[in-house]
């Protein structure tokens, strides 16, 4: 009980000083702080860039600055943290990340995102009923039909998510990210080599497709000022698989070489398969290694 009283008092100490608190974690990190907003900003791209993701989520305080520059029925949060910034508490923060949903731009995606996938949910509970009618008249055939569109329409809204956010993902790592090649060939370590982008190339040019990230991995691997990391299997504290990538979150014998996070796309693969790459994690990583996707 005092423990947990002791964490409570920390919490509410530090969201009633939001700038000390911003500023004593990007220092004891040594990393640049970025904020970002609810409820979908993509914390795990600004980690894997090397930055601090910091999340706003206002204030206890009614905004009062912010509403000199907003409508009265904005969002409560969005003037929560415009109050925040108007008022230097976000001074510490280099950046500020807004996701779509912020935006008016691509408002629409929130609406039809919502909108569909309600719909869609209310199908699936349609369905959901219609399945358990059909096997309750032993109606197997028409039960296991009805049993395949409920799971398509339970999942539908969830992978429209995923895709949508995927693709915002992949622009800010070929816009900011480090090219990071992975080796998993090697039975006790794996080998890291990290190129950073040519930026005289990326600079007014068109995010590259995933045919011309592959290419530019294999430059990676020939360029002479690359920096060739090798990092024991036991120095991976934890290791995720999910659809589309692999998550690698090793500890650094060297802290000025810290990396956060490593993430290994599955369709970026110049040699081997991912399921190559998943039986040398398990055998490397043991119970570290967790897999958060059905094995095909």
């Amino acid at each position: 009980m005092t423990m947990w009283k002791e964490q409570m008092d920390l919490l509410c100490q530090a969201a009633k000083h939001p700038a000390q608190t911003i500023g004593q974690a990007a220092r004891s990190t040594g990393r640049g702080a970025v904020g970002c907003f609810p409820p979908y900003a993509p914390r795990e791209a600004v980690d894997a860039c090397g930055l601090l993701p910091v999340g706003m989520w206002g204030s206890a305080q009614i905004p009062q600055r912010s509403e000199r520059y907003v409508q009265s029925f904005c969002c409560s949060i969005m003037k929560a943290d415009l109050d925040l910034g108007l008022s230097g508490a976000c001074d510490e923060l280099r950046a500020v990340l807004i996701p779509p949903t912020q935006s008016v731009k691509t408002g629409l995606f929130t609406l039809s995102y919502v909108v569909i996938g309600a719909m869609v949910l209310t199908m699936a509970a349609v369905l959901f009923l219609l399945m358990l009618a059909a096997f309750w008249c032993t109606e197997w055939l028409l039960g296991a039909v009805f049993a395949v569109l409920f799971l398509v329409c339970a999942t539908l809204p969830h992978n429209m998510r995923i895709q949508y956010f995927n693709k915002r993902a992949d622009k800010l790592e070929n816009s900011f990210g480090k090219v990071v090649s992975v080796d998993l060939s090697e039975e006790d370590n794996l080998t890291l080599t990290i190129s950073a982008p040519d930026q005289s190339e990326s600079d007014g040019a068109a995010v590259p497709e995933r045919a011309e990230a592959s290419a530019r991995v294999s430059e990676a691997l020939r360029d002479k000022n690359a920096r060739v990391v090798e990092i024991p299997y036991k120095n991976i504290y934890r290791a995720y698989e999910c659809s589309h990538s692999f998550y690698l979150f090793p500890v650094m014998e060297n802290k000025d070489e810290q990396l956060d996070a490593i993430i290994c796309d599955k369709t970026q693969f110049i040699c081997g398969t991912p399921m190559q790459a998943r039986d040398r994690l398990a055998r490397g990583c043991g119970k570290r290694f967790k897999i958060k996707v059905k094995k095909a």
